[in-house]
């Protein structure tokens, strides 16, 4: 696969990803929701750092202010912030000992919330990628 091709491939799969997340913030899985949110944006922000770094296969770390940093990528503090906490989502969903705790602070006013932010930052980010993807 060239560049566009692979760039293409983590569009795609986060937009699967994105509608996955809405479907579950509707059935009222909220930690669910928000680590498939994580998930989307993810795959945006490995997208990027493929496009900006010209290599083909991105690192594989969740970090997503990791791959925006080494993508050259600069964010306003708000947006750097929110990354943070969503990073919680993809590491704290995860491993037994977290999701407990994860699941007491998650919510529907908190996976509303993300998911906005989420929506606007996620746009931005794509519009970052050349347009012919």
């Amino acid at each position: 696969m060239n560049k566009e091709e692979i760039i293409s491939h983590w569009i795609t799969s986060s937009r699967e990803d994105w509608k996955t997340a809405r479907e579950l913030y509707e059935s009222k899985r909220y930690l669910h929701a928000l680590f498939f949110v994580h998930l989307s944006i993810e795959k945006v922000c490995k997208a990027l750092w493929i496009e900006k770094r010209g290599e083909a296969v991105a690192p594989f770390t969740h970090n997503l202010l990791r791959l925006l940093n080494e993508a050259g990528i600069e964010l306003e503090e708000k947006n750097s912030q929110f990354l943070a906490d969503l990073n919680k989502f993809q590491i704290e969903g995860r491993y037994p000992d977290y999701v407990s705790n994860i699941y007491k602070v998650t919510n529907r006013k908190l996976a509303s919330n993300y998911l906005e932010q989420a929506k606007a930052l996620r746009k931005w980010l794509i519009k970052k990628l050349p347009s012919n993807l």
